[in-house]
């Protein structure tokens, strides 16, 4: 049936596209501009494989093998300058292994498809589509940080107006550290620096991957507060107990 190579195409873009999601949902990026990027690999894959020539095969293979090469190369780098710079390699491996399995999905498909049901242009067509999902995950990655960055100012803004709400309450007329008693977030997943030794749930997990973090100072006692969004990618907010946003080292208004 003329159908067959369409159908196939069709499974192979839904194991992939949730391959890439799970693969970069592990790795903590949570942008969708790396499911485009996975979309675009696999039709560009899959262009190469229907194309079934020597070079196109070649170029197809490279493309699968690159992410795990460049992963190794960057590895070596690092370890040179920092040999504690890699520690879990092993993962970073594996990722990168997933990651280029992706275009060998398409490009398997593609040569396995029969050259007598392949419809016409259709590697011209997955080319195209390709293009257009590389070329539009610039945009895709661009709405969706604009997205989360509201999101995360919206909820400094409701964390300060709990610690407002809590110092109103307290006889002692101070802000607190301890999270699950902020109202509203009584319900958050608050965690304690253990590592450092702490005891006092003052961070949690919210918006995009971003971690907040309530922050006293150590010899404040309760007088003053700030409170700390990161991502761990170079994505920050603080807002002091004014309310002025900044973020990184200019003012958000």
């Amino acid at each position: 049936m003329r159908s067959t190579p369409i159908f196939i195409a069709v499974l192979a873009a839904i194991f992939s596209t949730a391959l890439v999601a799970n693969v970069i949902r592990f790795a903590g990026f949570r942008n969708p501009m790396g499911l485009a990027i996975g979309a675009s690999a696999l039709f560009a894959g899959l262009a190469l494989g229907l194309k079934r020539r020597r070079g196109a095969v070649t170029v197809g293979l490279i493309l699968s093998c690159a992410p795990f090469l460049l992963t190794v190369l960057n590895i070596a780098v690092g370890v040179a300058r920092d040999p504690t710079s890699h520690n879990l390699f092993p993962f970073e491996l594996l990722i990168a292994l997933a990651i280029g399995l992706v275009p060998a999905v398409g490009l398997s498909i593609g040569y396995a498809i029969p050259p007598a049901r392949v419809p016409p242009r259709a590697s011209l067509i997955a080319g195209g589509l390709a293009a257009l999902a590389a070329l539009s995950s610039p945009a895709v990655g661009l709405i969706y940080n604009r997205d989360v960055e509201t999101s995360v100012q919206a909820t400094l803004r409701r964390l300060l107006a709990a610690e407002n709400g809590y110092r109103a309450a307290s006889t002692a007329h101070r802000f607190t550290c301890d999270g699950p008693l902020l109202p509203r977030f009584e319900h958050e997943r608050w965690f304690a620096n253990t590592q450092l030794g702490l005891t006092t749930p003052d961070h949690f997990q919210g918006p995009g991957g971003y971690w907040f973090m309530l922050q006293c100072g150590p010899l404040s006692r309760g007088d003053d507060v700030s409170i700390r969004a990161y991502n761990g990618y170079g994505g920050e907010f603080t807002i002091d107990a004014s309310g002025t946003i900044l973020r990184g080292s200019q003012k958000s208004r």
